[in-house]
């Protein structure tokens, strides 16, 4: 009778270490997620209000911005461009 437990509890230790160095070795999975909103856009000068207009067309041309808000309003249409490619490439397929 006492070889029994014996033999159960060291089955139960060995479950129990495998368990646990399976948890450690599995690690948290990577979650890309593209769906992912901004709430506020904080701006210079314009508090953290998101109601900013931009005109698309401006910006499309190959000519450099001169101004420093230029600059800025062609690096966030810019980006703005990615994200939709993104977001129509994930819609597509």
């Amino acid at each position: 009778m006492k070889n029994i437990w014996t033999y159960l509890s060291t089955l139960f230790a060995g479950i129990i270490a495998g368990l646990v160095i399976f948890l450690k070795l599995d690690g948290p999975e990577t979650v890309i997620n593209d769906n992912t909103s901004i709430g506020k856009l904080k701006l210079r000068g314009q508090g953290n209000s998101a109601n900013v207009t931009m005109d698309h067309e401006s910006t499309e041309g190959s000519v450099e911005p001169s101004t420093r808000e230029d600059r800025k309003v062609a690096r966030l249409l810019r980006r703005v461009a990615r994200i939709r490619e993104r977001k129509d490439k994930k819609e597509s397929g």
